[in-house]
C-alpha cells in the first residue's frame, strides 16, 4: 500500500511580533499525525526545517507535542528562532510524508 505524500503552501502568520507556523486539521489526520504525538525540530539548512514524528522519544531528546483534539490536531510553533528562520519570506511550503512520518518545511516555498 502506498503511503500518502502531500505538498501544501501556507502564508506565514505572526504571534506577538514573531513568526508563527500553524498547521491544523485534516492535512495532519490524513497523514496519521494525531494530537498527543511528539515531534522534533531540526534545521536542515538556511531554507529547510524537518519535523520528525513519533509516539515518544528517548529521554533527553527535546520534543514538542501536537496539540488540539482528535478531530482537529494542531501544530503551533512560534518564537524568535522562527522569525530568524523566515527572514523576509512571506510563505512556506510543507511536504508531508506519511511513510517517514516527517514534514519538511521550506522557507519561501519550493525552489
Amino acid at each position: 500500500m502506498n503511503k500518502l505524500q502531500t505538498t501544501k503552501t501556507y502564508k506565514k502568520a505572526f504571534n506577538r511580533g514573531n513568526a508563527r507556523i500553524w498547521i491544523e486539521g485534516n492535512i495532519l489526520n490524513s497523514h496519521k499525525l494525531t494530537n498527543g504525538m511528539r515531534f522534533t525540530k531540526e534545521r536542515i539548512d538556511d531554507d529547510e526545517l524537518l519535523l520528525s514524528f513519533a509516539a515518544s522519544f528517548p529521554e533527553g531528546i527535546k520534543s514538542n507535542k501536537i496539540a488540539g483534539t482528535i478531530d482537529r490536531p494542531i501544530i503551533d510553533m512560534t518564537g524568535k528562532w522562527l522569525t530568524d528562520f523566515f527572514g523576509d519570506a512571506e510563505k512556506y511550503t510543507c511536504q508531508f510524508d506519511e511513510e517517514t512520518k516527517t514534514i519538511t518545511i521550506i522557507r519561501g516555498g519550493l525552489v
